[in-house]
């Protein structure tokens, strides 16, 4: 009976395990693109146009025709200022109000962002039979429907609560982000679930090994 049920664990892992295997290979890209639209903003370069200079970031070079004390501290002064004031509107500003950036139906046009999206799309179709049903159900609504229709569909959001005195909030249909999504939900979640489960059948094993090692010993 012992072994039967061991059998039976063992076989529940395995197929875990299985599935934790087909998302390990584009758990990385789908953060990664996840993240695309917040690192490009945060990363693009700040400038502040000035009579002799272009100023990048934090780092800066005081003009040549400024030598005074007094007017290097007042410049540096003005370019700090303007520059905390750009990282504030930057940080307010990294995702539309009426938008959700994070989608990739916004940067299926970038090079890298389709190159690592089509590649997440291709694995996963491929081994559709060992990840979950959401998912699968998920990749049926992705051929059902067309990118620049889910976009249209944000965008004509934006332009009705633009117009309107109270905010409109409208669940729009969105497989290819709820792709990304539910690859990290479902990585993190059987990531954390193997090691528990082998956690578990070692402890019980140990303790029945225990228990039999002890009876033997009393005898």
């Amino acid at each position: 009976m012992l072994s039967l049920l061991f059998a039976i664990k063992q076989s529940r892992f395995n197929n875990k395990n299985e599935k934790l295997e087909v998302l390990d290979k584009v758990y990385h890209d789908a953060c990664d693109l996840l993240v695309f639209h917040y690192r490009n903003t945060i990363e693009k370069p700040f400038g502040v146009s000035t009579s002799s200079a272009r100023v990048y970031g934090a780092s800066f070079v005081i003009p040549a025709h400024i030598t005074e004390e007094n007017e290097k501290k007042d410049y540096c002064r003005k370019v700090r200022e303007a520059y905390s004031s750009h990282e504030k509107t930057t940080q307010s500003r990294i995702f539309d109000e009426h938008i959700n950036y994070q989608s990739p139906v916004f940067h299926l046009k970038h090079i890298e962002y389709e190159s690592k999206s089509n590649r997440i799309l291709f694995h996963v179709t491929e081994n559709i039979s060992l990840v979950s049903r959401v998912i699968q159900k998920i990749c049926q609504d992705m051929i059902l429907m067309n990118p620049e229709s889910v976009k249209r569909a944000y965008l004509a959001l934006k332009r009705i609560n633009e117009d309107t005195c109270e905010k409109i909030h409208d669940d729009i249909k969105e497989p290819y982000l709820e792709l990304l999504l539910s690859i990290r939900h479902e990585h993190i979640r059987l990531n954390s679930s193997a090691r528990n489960s082998w956690s578990e059948v070692w402890f019980r094993i140990s303790r029945k090994l225990r228990s039999y090692y002890t009876s033997k010993l009393r005898r």
